[in-house]
């Protein structure tokens, strides 16, 4: 018959597709503060190093996958991935070289990132001086809303919640974080400098800033080849603490700051 064998759960919220991000990213053979980001709709975030290791969960919701936005879609020919304002214009490029019919997690990061840098939009998340962020006209426009906007800023202010709380359980500081593993089919494609703009990330030398395609994965067939990683694992979840955002003193006043 068959047979089958799962890494361990780190907690009520927090699965083992986790526990195969950790064993990737290799956070639990190192002595440096390691920070693993995956950003997805429900965000999960890992603080820690090999003596032990915080973990949460917090719901993001899927303003970065595309499926909220008025122009919003998963990265797919056509969608626009990634922006840049030059010459009074926003600079699009398109996935597949496309015409441009939508815009994913990547390129909305990028175009708020930007806009917030020239003025468009204020430090709440208002738009300034315009109804909505033009990135690309033509028989399809793509633009971004006030109603996207708001969007964006709670999938933003979840996941730099979630950190900020981490970051406050452990005692440390966003300077302290040795390196940061960002994971996940949207965290893979965003631009860390865009992300550090709009406070989604922390601001750290791009040379501790490390994307992944898909951690998880990759620890999963570590497990599949090794047997001695399911004995790594189960050390790992010994380590690990889940922290409840939901109860925690700290998050609500986090997330409305976020």
């Amino acid at each position: 018959g068959l047979w089958f064998e799962m890494l361990p759960l780190l907690g009520a919220f927090v699965g083992s597709d986790c526990t195969a991000a950790i064993l990737a990213a290799g956070i639990h053979r190192t002595p440096r503060l390691s920070l693993l980001v995956d950003a997805g709709t429900n965000g999960e975030v890992v603080l820690g190093n090999r003596e032990r290791m915080l973990v949460t969960s917090t719901a993001a919701g899927p303003a970065f996958e595309g499926a909220t936005l008025e122009c919003g879609s998963l990265a797919q020919a056509g969608a626009v991935k990634a922006v840049r304002h030059e010459k009074n214009r926003y600079v699009a490029e398109v996935i597949a070289g496309a015409e441009p019919r939508s815009i994913c997690g990547s390129g909305v990061l990028d175009v708020v990132a930007e806009a917030r840098r020239i003025g468009e939009v204020d430090a709440s998340g208002k738009l300034v001086g315009c109804s909505r962020l033009e990135v690309s006209e033509g028989p399809h426009p793509v633009f971004i809303s006030q109603a996207d906007l708001r969007e964006v800023q709670l999938a933003k202010g979840a996941i730099a919640s979630a950190i900020r709380v981490l970051l406050a359980e452990w005692g440390a500081s966003p300077a302290e974080i040795a390196r940061l593993h960002v994971t996940g089919r949207f965290g893979a494609s965003m631009n860390p400098v865009s992300a550090a703009r709009i406070g989604l990330l922390p601001t750290l030398p791009s040379a501790r800033v490390h994307r992944h395609g898909n951690l998880a994965l990759l620890g999963a067939v570590k497990a599949v080849f090794d047997s001695t990683v399911i004995g790594e694992s189960e050390r790992i979840a010994a380590t690990c603490r889940e922290v409840m955002l939901s109860s925690h003193p700290q998050f609500e006043q986090s997330f409305m700051t976020s």
